[in-house]
């Protein structure tokens, strides 16, 4: 028997028995999410170009060598904030799918339901060992 198979028996009475409704619901979040990654990726490339472009200009007007390190540091500086302005974008758009599914509070359940499964597995196994 497949994962899916029993997964979807395991929903019965749920939102599972309307899935055309909220899988189309789910598909649209997903589009966009994707969406809103994909402008995210281009607006980083973008960025990331010019700075790679504008580098060896600005290294060309450097009259010192105190100058190449500081223009080494900018660029450097700009490109981890610029990554890490990226992460968090996408953080913030993974947390707004998960949180806008439709089914994530089944999940939730779900997961709460095999929680209290392996606690009271566990229960059991510690009382007969102590026994």
């Amino acid at each position: 028997m497949s994962s899916a198979s029993f997964e979807l028996r395991e929903c019965k009475g749920t939102q599972a028995e309307s899935s055309p409704a909220w899988l189309a619901e789910f598909g649209a979040l997903t589009h966009r999410s994707m969406i809103a990654t994909g402008m995210m990726w281009l607006g980083l490339a973008s960025r990331r170009i010019n700075e790679n472009l504008s580098f060896p200009i600005k290294l060309g007007k450097c009259n010192s060598v105190r100058d190449v390190v500081c223009t080494f540091r900018s660029y450097h500086r700009a490109m981890l904030e610029q990554y890490e302005r990226a992460v968090t974008e996408l953080r913030h758009i993974n947390l707004t799918l998960a949180s806008e599914a439709p089914f994530a509070g089944l999940l939730s359940a779900r997961s709460a339901r095999v929680s209290s499964r392996e606690k009271t597995a566990h229960s059991s196994v510690a009382a007969r060992g102590s026994s």
